[in-house]
């Protein structure tokens, strides 16, 4: 059985919410950023390979090439669900690899959540799901 990447996007709301106050780590936060967005990610690499009929690039590229090829589609809802991976995953290198700043707090976390549950929407909408 394959893997539901849907459930990084459980852990992430549950990084999120769980959070005890006497911890509000700033790793908890990157975490859940960085696990969201690879929710959405792979959303989107089954959308474009299975519905589109796309090739996606089985390496690094596939991060850039997934977002570019929503963005450059002739259909509104592809154009906006690859506009709010990019940015996502603008926030998701931030998270996995700026050490040294910013501080990353529940409200982040949350709007990754929030950004990645909207793609996945579009993009199940999309494909009749």
């Amino acid at each position: 059985m394959a893997f539901d990447w849907g459930e990084f996007l459980k852990l992430a709301s549950d990084l999120v919410t769980k959070t005890d106050s006497a911890d509000p780590s700033p790793a908890r936060y990157r975490s859940a950023i960085s696990r969201a967005y690879y929710s959405a990610f792979h959303r989107a690499v089954s959308y474009v390979r299975n519905v589109k009929g796309d090739d996606v690039p089985s390496d690094g590229r596939a991060h850039d090439e997934i977002w570019r090829n929503l963005r450059d589609s002739n259909r509104k809802e592809e154009r906006a669900a690859g506009e709010k991976g990019y940015r996502l995953k603008l926030q998701r290198r931030q998270a996995d690899y700026d050490g040294v700043d910013p501080q990353f707090h529940p409200q982040e976390a949350r709007t990754a959540i929030d950004h990645a549950t909207r793609i996945r929407a579009m993009l199940d909408n999309l494909s009749g799901k």
